[in-house]
């Protein structure tokens, strides 16, 4: 009996997640994502920024508010020098310092949200820090924990990493704080919360000090994934390094159609008659034990794998 073979296309990431830096034009300032929520706890970036007299400051809403940047403090009121109005999502202001002093703003309609620049002052300018982070992984179920790794440009002892996590509407679910003290690499870990929910995506990020920029990475909180024991992962893991034969694996293919994890009309099954299951199957099942690949993912390359014949449900 002739068995053909049809390989659907499968796209999958190749890689843990890694941030991307958002490039910053000389003298800008983002406004991020998640500012107006209190607790994300940076609010402009860099919040501190250098520059000498005749500079241009350019403040850029990444945010999904709508934000001023007028001098002043919360508690005194706007003092006159600069007032930007409304700066819708999107949106841009720029304002030329042509006098020396140290210019204290904040956001009139978010409080909290305050900046400083230095102009012309007898501190020496200094060049925003950035950062690089990764993930440790792309996919995340509920009870995972979520490891931030990162970098940044220019060590500085004990300055501290501020981590914030939004959605996609720029609601905050969680932040933490890890301090640079002996090297310019950092590590920390998230937990999520009540406010994380299934299906959403979500966005790390990252800033050092400040007078560091904004680093950003993105992850997905998976929805109504199937619970995988770990044993099947270390096994997938096994086949996938060529320690285990196919006739082994296909045993927990057999797991995953009993327990109704991949829908079949019979629980016994064959792997044509040599129990051979092609080898780009093994790519897709090293980077799901390796959680480069969701549940879903992996579930769904079984469902096809028996749809399309190359696993055989017995009648």
């Amino acid at each position: 009996m002739k068995y053909f073979y049809i390989i659907l296309p499968l796209i999958f990431s190749m890689a843990y997640l890694i941030s991307f830096q958002h490039v910053y034009a000389d003298n800008e300032v983002v406004i991020p994502l998640g500012a107006s929520h209190q607790a994300t706890g940076v609010f402009y970036s860099p919040t501190v920024i250098d520059i000498q007299a005749g500079d241009t400051v350019t403040w850029k809403n990444d945010d999904t508010a709508t934000h001023t940047v007028s001098t002043g403090t919360p508690n005194l009121g706007v003092d006159g020098r600069m007032d930007s109005g409304l700066i819708n999502p999107g949106g841009t202001f720029s304002h030329t310092f042509n006098v020396v002093g140290v210019y204290g703003y904040y956001c009139l309609l978010h409080p909290w949200m305050t900046g400083t620049v230095n102009v012309g002052t007898d501190l020496p300018p200094q060049q925003p820090v950035s950062l690089s982070i990764s993930t440790d992984k792309l996919y995340y179920n509920p009870g995972d924990n979520i490891t931030i790794s990162g970098q940044a440009s220019k060590f500085v002892p004990n300055e501290m990493v501020t981590i914030w996590v939004t959605d996609l509407a720029g609601n905050g679910v969680a932040s933490n704080h890890v301090s640079t003290e002996t090297s310019d690499k950092f590590s920390t870990m998230i937990i999520p919360n009540n406010l994380w929910i299934p299906g959403q995506e979500y966005v790390i990020n990252a800033q050092y000090g400040a007078r560091g920029t904004i680093a950003t990475a993105d992850i997905m909180y998976e929805p109504g994934q199937a619970i995988m024991p770990s044993w099947l992962k270390d096994t997938a893991n096994l086949w996938a390094t060529g320690q285990i034969t196919d006739k082994t694996f296909a045993t927990s293919i057999q797991y995953l159609i009993k327990e109704g994890m991949v829908s079949s009309p019979q629980i016994y099954f064959v792997v044509d008659s040599n129990y051979h299951i092609p080898s780009w199957v093994k790519n897709t099942a090293e980077w799901w034990s390796q959680g480069r690949i969701s549940n879903n993912d992996f579930v769904n390359e079984v469902q096809y794998l028996i749809t399309s014949g190359t696993i055989r449900v017995n009648p």
